[in-house]
């Protein structure tokens, strides 16, 4: 992950990971690394990483169609991921109107 400016100002790495982090407040990134899930403290206000990542208890389960992992924070702070291996699914599309 790369901090960049939109007024054309060098960026800098701020972290190496093996997929795309995802911000969860209190303020902590959530990334792969090693195929590991782990969080780690970064302050927005400098754009840097604080501390050691922890990491989390479980792997979560890679995407079939993707390849990343299946996890997700939301804005509370809440982890969800799903763990194992998913089944083979599809996407179904409908409509409840009713055609004559």
């Amino acid at each position: 992950m790369k901090t960049g400016s939109l007024d054309g100002t060098q960026g800098r790495d701020v972290l190496d990971s093996d997929s795309a982090p995802v911000f969860g407040a209190p303020g902590y990134l959530v990334y792969l690394r090693n195929r590991n899930l782990v969080a780690q403290r970064f302050d927005a206000s400098s754009l840097r990483l604080a501390g050691d990542p922890i990491a989390l208890p479980d792997m979560p389960a890679q995407s079939q169609f993707t390849g990343s992992r299946l996890a997700t924070v939301s804005t509370s702070g809440a982890l969800t991921y799903m763990n194992g291996t998913p089944t083979n699914n599809r996407l179904v599309c409908g409509s409840t109107a009713r055609d004559t």
